[in-house]
């Protein structure tokens, strides 16, 4: 695995604490005006991220910090002329710099668990991801998360975001997780035990190796359904989920690959809402809805 990050993000001293107070500032996620309530933020709080990624080597890359602020400096002048010679000469200004960045970059192996407090997806193999902090506080904000809900999650991964979530609906809620990828099934679990214990893991999850993209019938009905991997709009069918749904009513979160992050609120068994935020990139969803 190879990342590539900005030296600045490592080289100041992060904790969990500081992570979750850097969620606390953004105050435009997504360009949705609104802030991170205080339950989600004690929730991650709570759970810290580098307990649940994988204790594997990683090559970073680091960029000379006086080149990258040449480089932002330079692009935040040329949003502000309208010169074509002005604009030319930032094009050329801006990739000499590109150039410069790259051939002054140095490397250092760590472990990926030192990344876990930068606010960004990390991988975890098999082509998957941690998703951003930013983007699990976000879905746990929208999904409005309370005690004794039962919750389907579609795509264990590492288990953190599952963490969050069974943190939002505690005590007495359920979190059912299904990962596709029986290495990241098990790795989940691991983590989950490790990190709750096997008594209170019991009590909180129900882990299962499959297809989650048809959700689990057999399991629901559910109060909340969310996806942490992105369809292809044109092929995925959330009706397969909704009617998973609590009747009286119930919420259905899901991102495109590329593109939108939409949520749908049911009532009654019939959709009554639907909200859209743009600029999300997921990993693929596997399985047979899509």
């Amino acid at each position: 695995m190879v990342m590539f990050i900005r030296v600045g993000l490592l080289l100041h001293t992060m904790n969990n604490d500081s992570l979750v107070d850097l969620i606390e500032s953004e105050t435009n996620y997504l360009r949705a005006r609104s802030k991170r309530s205080k339950r989600v933020l004690e929730a991650m709080r709570k759970v810290d991220r580098g307990a649940f990624l994988p204790d594997v080597p990683v090559e970073c890359f680091f960029f000379e910090p006086n080149i990258v602020k040449k480089l932002r400096d330079q692009l935040l002048s040329g949003s502000t002329t309208n010169s074509k010679e002005s604009t030319e000469e930032q094009l050329v200004n801006l990739a000499t710099g590109a150039v410069k960045l790259l051939i002054n970059a140095r490397t250092l192996t760590v472990s990926l668990r030192a990344l876990a407090y930068n606010n960004i997806p990390l991988p975890i193999g098999y082509e998957q991801t941690c998703s951003q902090p930013s983007m699990v506080a976000f879905m746990c904000d929208e999904l409005e998360l309370q005690p004794g809900m039962k919750v389907l999650e579609v795509g264990t991964g590492c288990g953190y975001h599952a963490a969050i979530a069974s943190e939002l609906v505690s005590p007495g809620g359920k979190v059912v997780s299904i990962e596709i990828i029986p290495e990241l099934h098990k790795f989940a679990k691991e983590n989950l035990i490790a990190y709750f214990g096997e008594r209170e893991f019991h009590n909180r999850f129900k882990l299962i190796c499959g297809d989650g993209s048809m959700g689990a019938p057999e399991e629901g009905p559910f109060d909340r359904i969310y996806l942490t991997a992105g369809v292809e709009q044109d092929r995925f069918k959330p009706e397969v989920l909704a009617e998973q749904l609590s009747y009286e009513g119930g919420m259905l979160l899901f991102p495109e690959a590329e593109g939108k992050l939409i949520l749908q609120c049911y009532s009654s068994g019939k959709k009554v809402e639907e909200r859209e935020f743009t600029g999300v990139r997921f990993v693929a969803l596997k399985g047979e809805n899509t």
